[in-house]
Parts: C-alpha cells; structure tokens; sequence
C-alpha cells in the first residue's frame, strides 16, 4: 500500500492537523499578557511565537501531503482509464469508463477532463450527440499507415544491427 495513502498516513494527518489546531489556539492565547501588559510578557510571546511557527508548519505539512495524495490518486485513475482504453481499443465514453471501474459519474468525467487537459487524450462529439474520449497514441499503429511504393516497412536506421560479439567479429 502506498505509504502516502494508507489508513495510518491518514490518521497521523488527522493528529498532526489537531495538534496544529492546539498550537494555534495556545499562540492566540499568549496574546492575552501581551495585551494586558502582564509581567510574564517576554514569556507568552516566546510561547506564543514559537506555538505559531510550529503549528503553520505542521499545517503546511500536512497540506502538502494531502496534495501528494491527490496527485498519487490521480495517477491511479489515469492509470486505469489507460489500461481500459487500451483494452477497448484507443476509443471510450465516460459511461464505459464508470461502469467496468465502478466510479461516480462526477469522478469519471473529472479524470478524463484532467487527462484531456494534459493532452493524453482528446474528446469529440459523435453524430449520435456522444461524447467520445479518443486516446490518439493508442489509435496509432504504424503498421496501418499507408507507404510509398518501395519503401520497406520499417526503416534500418529505427533498428540498428546488433553489436558483434568476440567470436563473430574474428571470422
């Protein structure tokens, strides 16, 4: 299991987040002697500033982790709409992504738009009023490209020769 996904990173994030919450509340409260010109002053803002750097810091930190999460979830999404498609053959509606994966139609339509935005696939309505999600590197297939008369099918220079070994290279 992905350690930034799993049940314990989430809890910890939830602690780290509460504890941050605490930090911020006892920073606010050593404003109090500042205000009251309490003879403990030096003391609350030392607590109170240091309660503020730390608890912004562990905010930060579990904001960031949070995005790392949405980008690793995102990936897998991506990941398994690609494996779809090259299964179905480079061309999907959102409704034959939803249902093999068993997603929510918001959740399906957000992952093709982010994919479609990144210029992995690109999207056309059909006569029929379909929108079509095609995946253009899945649809390529040298093989059906049409080539000039007397051209060979794959040119020399994408295949190198291979190198020759000791025993081929003393005949």
């Amino acid at each position: 299991m992905d350690p930034v996904t799993s049940p314990l990173a989430a809890v910890l994030r939830v602690i780290k987040a509460v504890a941050a919450c605490v930090l911020l509340a006892v920073a606010s409260l050593a404003i109090i002697p500042l205000v009251n010109q309490h003879s403990d002053w030096p003391f609350a803002a030392y607590v109170g500033l240091w309660s503020a750097v730390v608890g912004w810091s562990l905010l930060w930190g579990v904001r960031k982790e949070m995005e790392r999460m949405d980008r690793a979830v995102a990936a897998e999404h991506e990941i398994a709409v690609l494996r779809l498609a090259l299964a179905q053959g480079g061309r999907l509606t959102a409704a034959q992504v939803a249902r093999p994966l068993g997603w929510a139609e918001d959740a399906t339509l957000a992952t093709l738009r982010s994919m479609e935005h990144s210029r992995w696939i690109t999207s056309t309505v059909t006569d029929e009023g379909v929108l079509l999600f095609e995946f253009p590197e899945l649809l390529y297939d040298p093989a059906r490209l049409p080539r000039p008369a007397g051209k060979p099918a794959e040119p020399a220079a994408l295949h190198p020769a291979p190198a020759a070994s000791g025993k081929d290279a003393a005949r």
